[in-house]
């Protein structure tokens, strides 16, 4: 298959993608489908320029060419880019692709364990369980505050605290995600810039089985993942 054919198959893919995940109506135009996708989808937005030019290029292709010769043959990496953002907006990668596993800890447990683990195994952030239900996140931020907080009697005030003592009841810091697109990934750090870990579980419930986490850290791959070119 030369790669006109093989950019406008991509061109219908991705038409068709745009409709389907997001409930346009059958007679809204490839571009408007592109711009309202943007608008709402960080994925989308991420690829808009260069989706309203391939679509320019995908119009001169079909409505310039004749039964005998196309006007134009799209290079293979132009083909093989279109091809990868059909790909992506058809079947967008979870969450679970890119989330690590992590330690968690208990809210009951001994705040300085938490802090020698934190330091011992280089973790900025630890989620925080009480009767398998997530209910925090300890941070680097929250663990200075209660110290500071405690400057008076530090030895006494840490050998009593429990994990607990050092969260500061907001979920500022953290959020809760299904195994879902990392559309919702992107979106959820662009909704709020505070975010230091998504955590993913069945269900995306607290108290649902934690499958992983996503820092800021992991969108450097998200991003090699959606443009590898």
């Amino acid at each position: 298959m030369n790669n006109s054919r093989r950019f406008i198959d991509a061109y219908n893919r991705i038409d068709k993608a745009l409709h389907n995940r997001f409930g346009f109506k059958p007679s809204m135009s490839y571009s408007d489908a592109v711009r309202r996708a943007a608008a709402i989808n960080s994925v989308v937005r991420k690829y808009e320029d260069d989706l309203i030019d391939y679509g320019r290029l995908r119009n001169a292709i079909v409505h310039r060419s004749n039964s005998k010769a196309t006007i134009a043959e799209p290079h293979d990496d132009v083909t093989e880019r279109f091809e990868h953002i059909a790909e992506i907006l058809e079947k967008p990668p979870l969450a679970s692709t890119i989330a690590h596993k992590a330690a968690t800890v208990k809210k009951t447990a001994p705040l300085a364990d938490a802090i020698r683990t934190m330091d011992g195994r280089g973790f900025s952030n630890m989620p925080v369980i009480d009767g398998g239900r997530i209910v925090g996140i300890l941070t680097n931020k929250t663990v200075v505050a209660f110290l500071a907080a405690n400057l008076g009697d530090m030895d006494a005030a840490c050998a009593a605290a429990t994990v607990g003592d050092a969260l500061d009841g907001s979920d500022s810091y953290y959020a809760i995600l299904r195994d879902c697109p990392v559309d919702d990934v992107l979106a959820a750090y662009e909704k709020n810039r505070r975010l230091v870990m998504l955590m993913i579980t069945r269900g995306g419930t607290a108290d649902g089985e934690l499958i992983g986490v996503v820092t800021p850290s992991d969108l450097v791959t998200v991003s090699k993942m959606l443009d590898p070119y």
